[in-house]
């Protein structure tokens, strides 16, 4: 106990926040945190309880002023939002961009100047951010853009030249800058390269649908494939999201490349539909458009886990190896080879007829999206 007159020892918020980031995020134990910060562990077991029990770490003594309540609880939420937030996401919170981007995403419903005093980050430093931002993101867009036109081939020199052709201001190391912070590299002819710029950009995910294709509602759990077709003017590739609740294609598309960009299309179509939650298992063969971190990017913003196949074991996928069966026998083997537009229309007529005339018993005699409308 405290004789009279010693003066109890004040902490900085600062490390009391740190203190709930290592337990809520980090997952440290009590005993360790305290050793790592080098403070009393009754200390960080009160702090701990304290938001548990109040949503914040520091207790005012005495009855908060009439005034000032309002204000307090302002704050409360605004500290609870940006907290879970931050856990959600699994974010540093030394990590200043990350900061910015939840204060961003915050800003609607709270003033900044009170975000930023959550996150201890001056008002000039999160707006110069936003603003540098900004700017980047139509570079970015237009980088992509090019990227994609040309398939890969041209590097951050020729992106350059396409761009100050296009009368933009830009400087090369700029773009070298922007491309490798999207992931994004050009295809390089020297097998050595090759091999070295794959492992930077892919990433392999375990399966974790382990042949569970059972959902028990809708926009658990999607799986994704992609098949090619022969037309008198050469190959479609088809590439098609399922969901398994109820074998319904919530998006598809029809490209004459099988590339990064048909991928997306899809990808981007169903995002936009919203027909997904956060937690969604997205399972998949390990192909590169599924491997590449601009998809493990956008998924993973979507809170989106993904599932891929063993290797060699297209039976890992069996719901989209199914579909694909059903649609080769029920349209491609009737109808042969037909041009290209010709087989655009059939495709989109399919899939409306899959979705909406097709009756299945699995789904007790329903058609996918009457199943869909009597789900909880």
């Amino acid at each position: 106990m405290a004789k009279k007159g010693q003066k109890f020892k004040k902490y900085p918020s600062e490390l009391k926040q740190e203190v709930i980031r290592l337990y809520f995020i980090e997952h440290l134990p009590k005993k360790t945190i305290a050793s790592l910060l080098g403070i009393d562990e009754r200390r960080v077991k009160l702090w701990i309880k304290n938001y548990i029990t109040h949503g914040k770490v520091e207790l005012k003594k005495g009855k908060p002023k009439k005034e000032t309540l309002e204000e307090e609880m302002e704050r409360l939420r605004a500290e609870n939002a940006y907290l879970k937030l931050m856990m959600e996401k699994m974010l540093e919170e030394k990590d200043k961009k990350k900061k910015i981007e939840v204060i961003k995403q915050l800003s609607r419903d709270f003033s900044i100047k009170l975000l930023c005093e959550i996150a201890n980050i001056s008002r000039s430093t999160y707006y110069r951010t936003i603003n540098k931002e900004d700017k980047d993101k139509e570079l970015k867009e237009n980088i992509k853009e090019i990227y994609f036109k040309y398939n890969g081939i041209y590097g951050y020199r020729r992106i350059t030249i396409v761009l100050k052709r296009e009368g933009k201001k830009v400087n090369h190391k700029k773009v070298y800058r922007l491309m490798k912070e999207m992931g994004i590299y050009a295809r390089i002819r020297r097998k050595n390269y090759i091999r070295k710029a794959t492992k930077e950009t892919q990433y392999v995910s375990d399966n974790k649908l382990k042949r569970n294709f059972k959902s028990k509602s809708k926009y658990e759990k999607f799986v994704s494939d992609i098949t090619e077709i022969k037309t008198t003017e050469g190959k479609l590739y088809l590439m098609i999201i399922q969901d398994l609740y109820n074998n319904e294609i919530v998006s598809y598309g029809v490209s004459k490349s099988n590339d990064m960009e048909l991928a997306h299309k899809v990808i981007d179509e169903w995002l936009q539909s919203g027909k997904y939650k956060e937690g969604s298992i997205f399972h998949t063969d390990r192909g590169f458009q599924f491997t590449h971190i601009l998809t493990v990017k956008k998924l993973n913003e979507k809170g989106i886990i993904q599932s891929m196949s063993r290797k060699g074991l297209p039976q890992d996928n069996g719901p989209a190896e199914s579909f694909f069966s059903h649609f080769k026998e029920e349209l491609v083997k009737i109808h042969g080879e037909k041009t290209e537009e010709e087989y655009k229309k059939l495709i989109e007529e399919y899939i409306r007829f899959y979705n909406e005339e097709r009756y299945q018993i699995r789904l007790k005699g329903m058609t996918s999206v009457e199943y869909r409308s009597h789900a909880i």
